[in-house]
This record gives structure tokens, C-alpha cells and sequence, in this order.
């Protein structure tokens, strides 16, 4: 389902990496007798490292058909810019080149062995090319972009889902669908069904509906249909797998009975039931792997360790050493009434442990697991570098403590750490314990809203929109006070450079 929006964010950052949507111009220069005689072929900082390890491997992009010559991936936040040296070449001898800088009257003029500084922390400096006959000058916009934010931090925030008009003790459930994110949402007495299409703006459709037991738990979707476990009573670690074919408005008993859905891979719905409540050819004290439709003759045993309940909702992944697209699920209590911080992956046929390392993640339930970006920044040229990774946080230790640490996994789930700092949730989220599921949804920043203050220049190839992916995570906090936090990596909100 796609899911583009045209929002007006205040950017006051720098650009970097993030998808582009518009590219159709050719990245060939196009010379003219008349530049090509006061044409700039190379521009470069001179080193020096009392302000930056580095300094003169730093990229500059010379734009010939706008004058600019900049650099798209900015200087980390700090950098002193006041005093720098520079060398260049160009295509052909020229009679001279003067630096304009602002605040300053007096031009500073250029040569091979020049030891003049030159302040570029006031704006842009012109530097004015003539040839060497004089018939011919242009003038070039340089800029030494420098990150006004840190933009590696992930900002996090919460906001309340007031349309349910249900503000506490509230039990909620969310899966994505097909065509809309649909929650499941009780205080005990009401029951509500909410649509919406976004969770970036939502426009939630929310409708009273009743269903044929006292709770419920485990929403999940397989395509357009939905699916939950139906709790007759408080407590109860049984359900009743109901099933809704128009939404969620109405829900029929489909005969099974189960003690957790794990999720949805391609057609089926996969779960685990005690063989107690699966018939006479079940061991009664045995979990299983189940499927709906309901394939009894492939039904296993689930093996020691495996989570029977509070593992994270399935992330589906993919992978050059699996030939299959897969899931992986986090965390959970197992059958043996133990904590456990594995991964486990299944692949269309059978589970298998995944995060069979040291570095594991901690023992939790109701985790949050989520795919998303990390940068890596390559201190020589301070190109960032974008990787796929895996972000897990919330959930609950064995004495019910709170997880209040982010983490990742940039190889899949095998291997886990802590995330940075600059990653991790602000106190003000994690103190409410919060509890939901996580979902990507990209949306699409506009350039002609966007504060660009610190990057002044376009790219060769002008770009109006981009899309940029924000984590939502649909659930409650302390009390029972539904809610969605939401998190985006700066960098993504930066506009895209080549």
C-alpha cells in the first residue's frame, strides 16, 4: 500500500541521503567556449588537523551550469570554518581569482602558494574567475556546508489517539492490512474498531463493534482479512481464533482454539496451541506449531526455548543465505515460564534459532521490532554511508522492569548492541512504558517547504520531492492510555545529494 504525503516540515539541516523521486537530467556539464576558459576543475580544502582529521579528502561538488562548487556531505556539526586554506585548479591559465567574502572589503586573491585564510562561516564566498585575456569572468558561489544539528539522532515523540474517545484501562491491538492500519481498542465496556490509511496525518474511521467473547489479543491481518484471539475471561492464556472478512465489523468462530498468534507469512496465519485443546492424538501438555487454514499434518512441536507467548510481532525479512523472504520474532516467555532475548526465524517451512552469538538481546516481552537505517560515516571524506538495521526497544524484563534501551542489528537479527546515544528514547517516552507494534510508512517532504538555511545550493539534478520513512508504533502507555510514537532519522528528512 502506498502511502505518499505531502507535509511542510521545517528542515534546518543539511543535506544527505535519502530516496529520490525525481531524475531526469543528464549529469553531463555542459561548456561553453566562454566558461570553458575560467572553468574551475578542482577544488579541495588544505589539511589541517587542529580543525578536522581529513580536511583535504572532503568531496566538493563544482556545479558548472549553476557557479556553485560546495560540499554536499556537510562538515559534522561544530567544525570551525572561519580559518580555512584552499587549493584548486582549472581548465585553462587564468589572468586571476579573487575570493569576495562577506564582511570583508578587500578581495582575497589566489595563487598556488598562498598561505591566506579564508572565512567561510558568514555565507557564501564569490569566487571571481577571469581568463587570460580578460574578455571573460564568472563568478562561483563556494559554500563549506557544516550539519547546524547532529544528524544521526533519531527524534522521538508521542502523540495521543484521542479519537477513540477511550483515555485509560484500555486493551489495543493494531495490524496493517492491505489497504489501512486497523486497531482493536476496549476499556471493558466499549469495544472500538479504527481505519486509517496514514499514521503520519491519520484520519481514523472508528465504529462501535461487538465481539463474541469478553477480550481479545493477537490482531493480525493476512491480506485484508483479519484475525484475533478471543479471551473469555481475564487471565485466560486460551483463546478463541475469531476471524472478520469485512474489516473488522463482524467476526465469525472459526473452531480453533489457540494460545498465541504469532503472525502472517504469505497466505497463512501462524500460531502456537496446547495440544490439550488440539484433540486426543496431541500431547495435552505440548505447544505446537499451528497454521489457519489448518494443516494437521504438518503440525510440529515447538522446540525448548522457542517464546509460546509476548514475542515481538514478525518482521519479515530477506537475505542473499536464504532463498525464502523470512520472519523473525523477538523475545517472549517460554513455555518452561522463562524470559528469553532470542531471535528466531522461519522461513515458510520450519523455525530455527537465529541469534545464536553472545551479543543477544536482553530477555524481554512485548518488545518492539522494527526495520530501519543506520550511517556510517566515513571519517576521511565524511561521506555518509546508509545500511539496512534492525531496531528493537520497549517490552519487559522477568521482574517487570521496564526496558528503557534501543538496540540494533545490522546483520539481520543474528547479532545484536546497544544503539548510541544518539538513537536511545528520551526519558519523557520511556518513563510511560510503552507497549506496541511497529511499522514503517514513508513520507514525502517537499523542498519548496523546506528552511534550508545551511545549504544553500541545488543539486545537478533539481529534486522537489523526497521520500523519507518515519517509525510508528501503535499502542498504550502506563494506565492503558492509547497512543503513537513515532521516530525519524534526521538524516532522512535532509534533502537528497548526489
Amino acid at each position: 500500500m502506498n502511502r505518499f504525503l505531502y507535509i511542510l516540515l521545517p528542515l534546518l539541516m543539511v543535506a544527505a541521503s535519502c530516496k529520490k523521486s525525481e531524475s531526469d537530467e543528464s549529469d553531463t556539464p555542459k561548456y561553453t567556449s566562454s566558461t570553458s576558459t575560467v572553468l574551475v576543475s578542482s577544488f579541495a580544502l588544505k589539511p589541517n588537523t587542529k580543525i578536522l582529521a581529513h580536511l583535504d579528502s572532503v568531496y566538493f561538488t563544482i556545479d558548472t551550469e549553476r557557479m556553485m562548487i560546495y560540499n554536499a556531505d556537510s562538515l559534522p556539526m561544530g567544525t570551525d570554518v572561519r580559518k580555512l586554506q584552499v587549493t584548486m585548479t582549472f581548465g585553462s591559465t587564468v589572468s586571476s581569482a579573487l575570493f569576495n567574502i562577506p564582511g570583508r572589503v578587500d578581495p582575497i586573491r589566489y595563487t598556488t602558494s598562498m598561505t591566506d585564510s579564508i572565512d567561510f562561516s558568514k555565507g557564501a564566498v564569490t569566487l571571481q574567475v577571469t581568463s587570460q585575456d580578460g574578455k571573460n569572468t564568472r563568478d562561483y558561489q563556494i559554500m563549506v556546508n557544516v550539519h547546524k544539528v547532529d544528524p544521526d539522532t533519531i527524534i522521538w515523540d508521542t502523540e495521543a489517539i484521542t479519537d477513540l474517545g477511550l483515555e485509560s484501562n484500555t486493551t489495543i491491538a493494531s495490524t496493517l492490512t492491505d489497504d489501512a492500519y486497523v486497531v482493536l481498542a476496549s476499556d471493558g465496556s466499549t469495544t472500538r474498531l479504527a481505519r486509517t490509511e496514514k499514521l503520519l496525518v491519520p484520519s481514523w474511521q472508528i465504529k462501535d463493534v461487538t465481539l463474541p467473547s469478553h477480550s481479545f489479543r493477537d490482531l493480525t491481518a493476512v491480506g485484508n482479512t483479519l484475525y484475533c484471539l478471543g479471551i473469555e475471561h481475564d487471565g485466560a492464556n486460551i483463546g478463541t481464533l475469531l476471524k472478520s472478512d469485512d474489516g473488522g465489523e463482524s467476526w465469525t468462530d472459526t473452531g480453533e482454539q489457540w494460545h498465541t498468534i504469532i503472525g502472517a507469512y504469505d497466505t497463512d496465519l501462524l500460531g502456537i496451541a496446547r495440544g490439550a485443546e488440539m484433540g486426543a492424538d496431541y500431547d495435552a501438555s505440548t505447544f505446537y506449531f499451528v497454521e489457519y487454514p489448518d494443516l494437521r499434518t504438518s503440525i510440529r512441536r515447538v522446540p525448548d526455548g522457542f517464546p509460546i507467548d509476548g514475542m515481538s510481532k514478525p518482521v519479515l525479512q530477506s537475505s542473499s543465505w536464504s532463498v525464502n523472504p523470512y520472519l523473525i520474532i523477538a523475545g517472549g516467555k517460554t513455555a518452561d515460564g522463562g524470559i528469553t532475548g532470542n531471535v528466531w526465524s522461519y522461513d515458510g517451512r520450519s523455525w530455527g534459532l537465529l541469534s545464536s552469538s553472545a551479543n543477544k538481546l536482553p530477555a524481554l516481552t512485548g518488545m518492539s521490532v522494527v526495520p530501519y537505517y543506520t550511517y556510517t560515516v566515513n571519517t576521511n571524506n565524511y561521506r555518509a554511508v546508509r545500511s539496512d538495521a534492525l531496531y528493537a526497544f520497549g517490552g519487559f524484563y522477568a521482574d517487570g522492569a521496564y526496558n528503557t534501551r534501543v538496540y540494533t542489528s545490522a546483520d539481520k537479527g543474528l547479532n545484536w548492541e546497544l544503539a548510541d546515544d544518539r538513537s536511545q528514547m528520551p526519558k519523557a517516552i520511556y518513563d510511560k512504558h510503552f507497549v506496541g507494534d511497529a511499522y514503517i510508512e514513508n513520507a514525502t517532504l517537499s523542498r519548496d517547504a523546506a528552511m534550508v538555511t545551511a545549504h544553500r545550493v541545488a543539486p545537478t539534478k533539481p529534486i522537489t520531492h523526497w521520500d523519507c520513512p518515519f517509525i510508528y508504533c501503535i499502542g498504550k502507555v502506563t494506565g492503558g492510555s492509547p497512543v503513537i510514537v513515532n521516530g525519524v532519522h534526521q538524516r532522512l528528512m535532509f534533502i537528497p545529494v548526489y
